[in-house]
């Protein structure tokens, strides 16, 4: 009921079971964060989304090893591989992610009222430093919708698997 012939989970299951488990992450990485920043919203942001990131990718790591019995390179079997031309695909994405970026930006910025301001000091360095980091963790959740839309097209592939 639960398994395929091969002892996979069937997909639908994965499926609940892995959205349960990130709804636990995601409550459990907000307490958290709650209790450490108190009022402080950029910490809140900076611990959230770090903590958030790594749960969902324990989970994911823990239900590839239990669900589709994967034993070798789990991070790999994710789509992080550190093969060789990583480096390349990382730049890669991150300038096509600068470039979605001020593509979603554009249209505000030409009918909207958006504006930019830069301060610079050493005093902002670390304020700077946490919301490029709530930035990069927060893209995860865009991206990874994003590689699940551009998958759909795979043999065998529906909005389940």
């Amino acid at each position: 009921m639960f398994t395929t012939s091969t002892g996979r989970l069937h997909p639908g299951w994965a499926f609940v079971i892995s959205a349960v488990l990130s709804l636990a992450a995601f409550f459990i990485a907000a307490i958290v964060a709650g209790a450490v920043a108190g009022e402080y919203s950029l910490v809140l942001e900076v611990i959230f989304r770090s903590l958030l990131a790594l749960l969902l990718i324990g989970v994911y790591v823990w239900l590839l090893t239990i669900a589709d019995n994967v034993r070798d390179h789990r991070i790999a079997a994710l789509g992080l591989p550190l093969t060789e031309g990583w480096r390349g695909q990382f730049i890669t994405g991150c300038i096509m992610g600068l470039g979605l970026t001020v593509l979603a930006v554009l249209p505000i910025a030409i009918w909207g009222s958006a504006s930019f301001t830069v301060h610079l000091g050493f005093r902002l360095l670390p304020r700077d430093a946490a919301v490029l980091v709530v930035l990069l963790v927060g893209a995860i959740a865009v991206f990874s919708v994003l590689f699940g839309a551009v998958h759909l097209s795979n043999p065998g592939a529906s909005v389940w698997d």
